[in-house]
């Protein structure tokens, strides 16, 4: 029937027949014959008169809704007849049937003698008042669903915040550790030249430098350190022929295609190379020029100050200990501190207007002056820092960001121990 009480009435026997066992309030009775019935509690008003006696189902003659419906014929006459749902509702079920033409027709012939040894019973159907237990279902759903979603909210802010301290700069994560291997300074000559091709690669092709239009190289002033001026202990061109004395891994990081390449191959691995110098260097100012020339979107290249030695970087090695500055390709800017194989913020990484975005190269210098660094990109100084944890070391080169390629020129290393 539907999500209400049904309560069965006997019209002419004046009983109830069935209604809820949980609704006590509601006690319906219709007088025997035609009478009008009568309700107590707050459901009087639900039935004030009998029905008609002559109403009833198309298929069952003694029973009938206690509203119109399509169901209903009047039995009045010799065939069931049509009802419309207005004549129902303001005669047959309201109680006025006794101004019925069919009605006042039939009690003068004898077709009332049989349904009054067969009362016909009405089907009365009195809303259900209680609370829905659909409804209840649907806010409890509602409810579950909104805590959820709450949770869920609080664990991707929690995944944003800590994804940082967890992988440092770009492409850097802890990984097995590599067997180290030395790298020496020697002004000998490489045993051979890089094949050209090893670097290529057709969607991010690397193309010649012109060396007329790079500017001359020129020492950066110290911008923190204070007494005599920094000595200058490396100021070396790579675009214009091999390097001696830098390191040749490829396809890690070599002089090839006319520039000194460096190029994070392997997922989730960066690429560190130790410049070569001796001295473990307390203040300190590098710079060099840096330019993304392959590699998705979101790669990040710096220098490396007060590298320890006890890790050797040779562009496969993944432990180091030192501080990193670096600059993104989409103009960003942060300083970290490595220990080993753990990343430590300093300064993540924030967005910075003297950044030069894309392929475009960009001029770094990075100096160390007690326990403060610094990162200047372009000239401008855009983040800055203090940390005591290293307080001399070597320099190095790093390239992070899966697939990304960078090409390293304009070495400039002053300093002292």
């Amino acid at each position: 029937m539907s999500e209400r009480a049904n309560i069965i009435w006997d019209v002419d026997a004046g009983t109830l027949i069935s209604s809820a066992a949980s609704r006590p309030e509601l006690d319906i009775r219709i007088d025997a014959g035609l009478n009008a019935a009568s309700l107590s509690g707050r459901h009087s008003s639900k039935l004030e008169e009998s029905p008609c006696p002559f109403l009833g189902f198309v298929d069952e003659r003694n029973h009938h809704y206690s509203r119109p419906t399509v169901l209903h014929r009047c039995y009045a006459s010799d065939s069931p007849d049509l009802i419309s749902p207005v004549e129902q509702r303001s005669m047959c079920i309201s109680g006025q049937h006794a101004s019925c033409g069919r009605f006042i027709a039939a009690v003068g012939s004898d077709r009332l003698e049989p349904i009054r040894a067969h009362p016909t019973t009405a089907l009365v159907v009195v809303p259900h008042t209680g609370p829905s237990r659909r409804w209840r279902s649907r806010f409890i759903v509602l409810l579950m669903g909104t805590i959820g979603g709450f949770l869920l909210l609080l664990v991707i802010g929690a995944l944003f915040l800590l994804a940082p301290l967890a992988l440092g700069p770009l492409g850097a994560s802890p990984l097995n550790e590599i067997p180290l291997t030395g790298i020496a300074a020697t002004d000998a000559a490489p045993d051979a030249v890089d094949d050209a091709s090893s670097l290529r690669d057709p969607a991010n092709a690397v193309t010649h430098t012109d060396p007329s239009v790079v500017p001359a190289v020129v020492a950066p002033t110290p911008p923190l350190t204070s007494g005599p001026p920094l000595p200058t202990l490396l100021n070396r061109r790579l675009i214009t022929a091999p390097p001696p004395d830098w390191k040749s891994v490829p396809p890690y990081a070599s002089w090839n295609n006319g520039a000194y390449r460096l190029q994070a191959r392997d997922q989730g691995r960066f690429v560190a190379v130790t410049a070569p110098i001796s001295q473990g260097l307390a203040d300190v100012v590098v710079s060099a020029r840096l330019r993304k020339t392959g590699g998705p979107s979101g790669g990040g290249y710096g220098l490396i100050i007060r590298q320890q030695g006890t890790d050797v970087m040779n562009g496969i090695n993944q432990f180091f200990s030192g501080y990193v500055l670096e600059a993104g390709d989409r103009g960003e800017v942060g300083i970290w501190r490595r220990d080993r194989d753990r990343w430590t913020d300093l300064v993540s990484w924030v967005p910075s207007t003297a950044v030069q975005t894309g392929g475009t190269a960009n001029d770094l210098t990075v100096s160390a002056t007690s326990d403060r660094l610094a990162l200047m990109v372009n000239g401008v100084e855009v983040a800055q820092a203090r940390d005591a944890t290293f307080t001399s070391g070597g320099v190095g080169v790093f390239v992070g960001g899966d697939g990304n390629q960078v090409e390293l020129d304009n070495v400039v290393i002053q300093g002292r121990e």
